[in-house]
């Protein structure tokens, strides 16, 4: 027998070996339905104070939408609207004055000091006083 991990196929084949009389080989077998574990009368949640009931029914189309403003008046929507563009609108304002401060910032040339020692500076006015007098 080959050696494979057991499926389906296999599962049955061992069932038919230890039963062949077993209901699932006769003709026209149907499974039963399964029972759900939930029951009409068992409730999913507690609704004692009635806070979900005699809610607006909505359109698929609506729930698929989001109604996030379900119980708010036109003029307060587009208050919130107002509100949440003018936030946006500041977010950019800010994210811009921080490009703007950063290219700035790129753009200033840098002054860079050295310091050098006497020695130093006396070698070099010698090479430039001798560069200038070949």
């Amino acid at each position: 027998m080959d050696k494979k991990k057991p499926d389906i196929d296999w599962l049955l084949v061992v069932l038919a070996i230890f039963d062949p009389d077993n209901d699932i080989f006769k003709k026209g077998y149907v499974p039963p339905k399964r029972q759900s574990p939930y029951s009409p009368e068992m409730p999913l949640f507690n609704n004692s104070d009635e806070l979900i009931t005699n809610l607006p029914l909505l359109s698929r189309k609506e729930l698929l939408k989001g109604r996030g403003g379900l119980f708010l008046t036109k003029e307060q929507k587009l208050q919130a609207k107002l509100q949440a563009k003018t936030a946006r609108l500041q977010a950019m304002q800010d994210s811009i004055a921080k490009q703007r401060a950063k290219l700035e910032e790129l753009q200033k040339p840098k002054e860079e000091t050295y310091e050098i020692t006497l020695a130093e500076y006396e070698e070099f006015v010698r090479l430039r006083d001798g560069a200038a007098n070949p």
